[in-house]
């Protein structure tokens, strides 16, 4: 451990002094390598006036189509009181919100039954071991909504109830009629209810 102490004040000393001497080896041949100044880049900008010899050659002039024959004055033409030009179609109706278009290529399209839902089973039906059915009547709407649930038959009337929901919460696609979306009244529809074993 002394050992270091003694030897790194030497070394020290002998790589400041081997340091200085190469500086000062630098600073001496310093002014002979600035004394030549680099060469520049110069750029010098040429400008070529035309002269009679050089005659500038302009290119051709684009040829324009032919003009169009204008369109024929439908005005004579058309009896009075008919209308003129192109029939356009008539304006529909603006879509309640929350409604899409199923027109996608076509312009009629039947009613879908996107969401079906199942009945709840009653809970005193169940603990009475009861089974049955019931037959509902409903509208759907433009929206695809249902609407006007009746009950035209059922077994027991503990199951109406839950017959009644589950068809209101039903989803459809309503029907489409020359891209119209319409309402599809009277659709009748059976929900059973069983226990299962």
């Amino acid at each position: 451990m002394s050992i270091r102490y003694f030897s790194a004040p030497p070394l020290g000393l002998a790589m400041t002094a081997v340091l200085l001497w190469v500086m000062q080896i630098l600073i001496a041949s310093g002014p002979d390598a600035y004394t030549t100044p680099r060469p520049r880049i110069e750029l010098h900008w040429i400008s070529i006036d035309p002269g009679k010899d050089d005659p500038i050659v302009e290119p051709p002039p684009k040829k324009l189509p032919p003009p169009k024959k204008a369109p024929p004055d439908l005005r004579e033409k058309a009896p009075a009181g008919e209308p003129i030009g192109v029939p356009l179609p008539k304006p529909t109706a603006p879509l309640p919100p929350g409604t899409w278009r199923t027109d996608f290529g076509q312009s009629n399209a039947p009613l879908v039954d996107v969401m079906y839902v199942r009945p709840v089973y009653p809970v005193d039906a169940a603990a009475r071991g009861m089974e049955g059915f019931v037959t509902v009547s409903f509208d759907v709407t433009e929206l695809g909504t249902v609407t006007n649930v009746v009950v035209l038959e059922s077994s027991h009337r503990i199951f109406e109830r839950a017959a009644r929901e589950a068809a209101l919460r039903s989803k459809f696609r309503p029907r489409v009629v020359d891209g119209t979306a319409q309402a599809t009244t009277g659709i009748v529809r059976r929900y059973r209810f069983e226990l299962e074993n």
